[in-house]
């Protein structure tokens, strides 16, 4: 749904266009393939990110430290992808905290490593566009960036790394936040224990 929407967006606004589509058993089979292959590769950037760095790093600093430094680190993985900008850094950033806030909200790793797997399975064998700077094979659909600027489309990063991914993850981001504050489980600090003496003089 999310990147349904980056996508939508996109076409609406002629930067992207259907040219093609392949609706054959071939490539429903390899399609369904993929699904494992996709949570498996979200599912090991959540548990080292979000799962095992996020935790660490809130035990030994505090909860926004964490948040900057996990999903700092996750952009920065993707440094090496072809048509890596500093806009796409920015949306693989605001990803990892979407992710982050969503972790925090449901307190579940592997909703997360779902959420990730989804959105790559969405934009490489659905909408066939490129997942990170790189393809992924057959898909169901095939859409292109038009003639704008990368700062629209993404250039060869791909969609993620536009100006409306950007939009679309800051809008989730305060959705999320929103909830969170509501439910008391963003950035709320430990209960300090009150002293023997005061507790003696409560009763």
């Amino acid at each position: 749904l999310l990147f349904s929407v980056v996508l939508l967006i996109l076409i609406l606004s002629g930067s992207y266009q259907l040219v093609g589509t392949t609706f054959t058993p071939y490539t429903f089979g390899f399609v369904l393939l993929t699904i494992p292959f996709w949570l498996i590769q979200g599912g090991t950037e959540e548990l080292v990110t979000r799962g095992w760095l996020l935790p660490v790093m809130a035990e030994k600093s505090n909860k926004i430290i964490a948040i900057v430094v996990s999903s700092s680190l996750f952009g920065l993985l993707h440094m090496f992808n072809s048509g890596f900008t500093m806009q796409s850094l920015i949306d693989l950033i605001l990803f990892g905290v979407l992710e982050t806030f969503y972790i925090i909200k449901t307190d579940n790793l592997w909703g997360a490593a779902g959420i990730h797997g989804a959105w790559n399975f969405a934009q490489g064998n659905i909408f066939g566009v490129l997942v990170s700077g790189s393809t992924t094979g057959s898909s169901l659909l095939q859409f292109a960036p038009g003639s704008g600027p990368d700062w629209l489309t993404g250039g060869s990063f791909g969609a993620e790394g536009s100006i409306v991914c950007t939009l679309v993850m800051l809008v989730t981001i305060l959705i999320l936040a929103y909830q969170l504050r509501k439910s008391g489980k963003l950035f709320t600090k430990k209960p300090t224990e009150k002293p023997a003496e005061a507790e003696s003089n409560n009763l």
